[in-house]
């Protein structure tokens, strides 16, 4: 057997204290035209991506993370509001593309927003148009209905359009139902006050939260895919689960009822939010759980004030029995186990600080954070010194890179035969919350499109955060014939709606790897 070589390798992190996770990989059926061997061929020689030089002999890759580069994913990540049912194409497009030319706070050495790879949406449930942060707008509430002058509106049919229109952006969206918009821009008439609280902004009773709800799970589940995470909203200002005009929204029982609702409805399609982690401790010992199991819960946390005071503006003050220390213990293992989304209520500089931020969002595992509805964080990020702005872009969600891969040629007759050794690290603050299909393809070097050459066995939401790993794999790949191939790592969306979709496709963050061919990563160059 010819012997492997490699002429150059990219000088990398070290591997000390991450794990090495490779793939079975699974071969393709060969068409008519495939050179059949008798005998394994040897690999003559292997290119590693990027530059510096690798011992003789290793059979291995190295690879450097990108750690200066934006990558928006559609996992998560920085993310701003926008009023969706009146919102065009152009504009999300925009978004996606980070084209807005808009900055991200006001002055004039401001940096522009950048791309994005999700955003936040409330939804108001009010039969009148709704400009932004303004809802119910003197509109009738609910899902759906008709209005004094005749007229018929449903919002499942103008969300059904406009997550059409997410799609088409190459966006993800983070979903959030409400009756109102607090008490200062909330437009709405004395009568449409419920349960005897008149002259508040209204919601509903507890009992028409449920009939909406199930009116508008049709359109969200079949729109699954490019709903990144649903927040339990409808309840309270801003659908925050506080301030309710029925006093009864308030009680355990109802939220309970509401959860049970949720979770059977959406549990296994989206992930979920619930704004309090007492609401959590509470549903947990209402399902005979004393020791909450977060993950089959499936209840993440949605922080609307993340970082904003000592104790979050109450997210963490004792309440309802439970101690500060065992309210942040459960939002702690809530966003371990599944999601955290987090916005600023007010400037805190004591916890958004450049210093103290980046320790606090990953312990929280911030998963999503709202980047504008309070400028002076992300200023003094910009324009501390030396500056977080960019580190904290970079670094919330999770962020995939390759540390190493190795390639050994193996018989695997018909065809032309390679272990694959792969080492992953999350670089992010927070864990995978759903899995990916991990596929190898090739393309040929003089040119051509990908094709797939395996299926690789390996679970993301294993990788934990902030640069650990600890899984392990080998697997085989199987090439159709002699010549010279780029090797390729693909993890498209799992829904097989967006699979084929570049856009959606998880970017592999390394220099050289993730920027050569939109949706794939680059291992190196084989020749057979």
């Amino acid at each position: 057997m010819t012997r492997l070589r490699i002429p150059a390798a990219l000088r990398g992190l070290a591997l000390s204290g991450f794990a090495l996770l490779s793939f079975a990989l699974s071969g393709l059926a060969l068409g008519a035209g495939a050179l059949l061997l008798s005998a394994p061929a040897g690999a003559q020689a292997i290119t590693c991506p990027g530059n510096g030089n690798g011992p003789a002999g290793t059979r291995q890759c190295r690879y450097r993370f990108d750690a200066a580069t934006y990558y928006p994913t559609p996992e998560g990540g920085p993310w701003i509001h926008v009023d969706l049912l009146s919102m065009t194409q152009a504009r999300l497009q925009a978004l996606r593309d980070g084209t807005t030319n808009e900055p991200v706070f006001q002055d004039p050495g401001a940096p522009l927003l950048p791309p994005f790879g999700v955003v936040h949406a409330y939804i108001c449930l009010s039969s009148s148009p709704s400009p932004a942060n303004n809802c119910p707008n003197y509109g009738t509430l609910g899902a759906s209905g008709t209005t004094s002058g005749g007229t018929s509106w449903s919002i499942p049919e103008q969300l059904q359009e406009k997550l059409a229109l997410v799609r088409a952006a190459g966006l993800k969206v983070i979903l959030r139902f409400i009756y109102n918009f607090g008490p200062t821009t909330s437009l709405y008439n004395a009568g449409d006050s419920t349960c005897g609280m008149p002259n508040v902004p209204p919601d509903r009773p507890i009992s028409d939260i449920l009939t909406d709800m199930q009116a508008v799970s049709a359109v969200v589940l079949e729109n699954a895919d490019v709903v990144f995470a649903l927040e339990a909203g409808f309840i309270g200002y801003w659908g925050e689960w506080h301030n309710s005009s029925c006093s009864q929204n308030a009680t355990p029982d109802a939220h309970n009822v509401f959860l049970d609702q949720f979770r059977s409805t959406f549990q296994s399609r989206l992930n979920l939010e619930v704004r309090y982690p007492y609401v959590l401790l509470d549903y947990a010992k209402y399902k005979g759980r004393a020791r909450p199991d977060y993950k089959a819960l499936g209840l993440g946390i949605h922080n609307d004030a993340f970082a904003s005071s000592a104790d979050d503006l109450g997210t963490f003050t004792a309440r309802e029995g439970y101690s500060s220390g065992e309210l942040r213990a459960a939002a702690l293992a809530a966003g371990a186990a599944l999601t955290t989304t987090g916005e600023f209520a007010r400037h805190y500089p004591q916890r958004q600080d450049c210093r103290p931020f980046i320790p606090y969002a990953q312990r929280y595992s911030l998963t999503s954070q709202n980047l504008q509805t309070t400028p002076a964080v992300a200023q003094g990020w910009y324009d501390s010194k030396p500056p977080c702005y960019a580190r904290v872009l970079r670094s919330i969600g999770p962020h995939l890179a390759l540390d190493r891969a190795s390639f050994t040629p193996a018989g695997m007759a018909p065809g032309l035969g390679l272990t694959v050794r792969v080492s992953l690290r999350n670089h992010g603050m927070s864990r995978f919350a759903r899995n990916r299909p991990i596929l190898l393809y090739a393309r040929k070097a003089t040119g051509g499109a990908p094709f797939q050459i395996g299926k690789l066995d390996g679970n993301l939401t294993r990788l934990p955060p902030n640069g650990a790993a600890a899984l392990r794999a080998t697997g085989r790949a199987r090439f159709p014939g002699r010549g010279t191939y780029d090797l390729l790592l693909r993890l498209p969306d799992p829904h097989q709606r967006l699979a084929g979709r570049d856009e959606y496709a998880l970017p592999v963050e390394n220099v050289g790897v993730g920027n050569v061919l939109p949706g794939y990563a680059l291992l190196g160059r084989i020749t057979y």
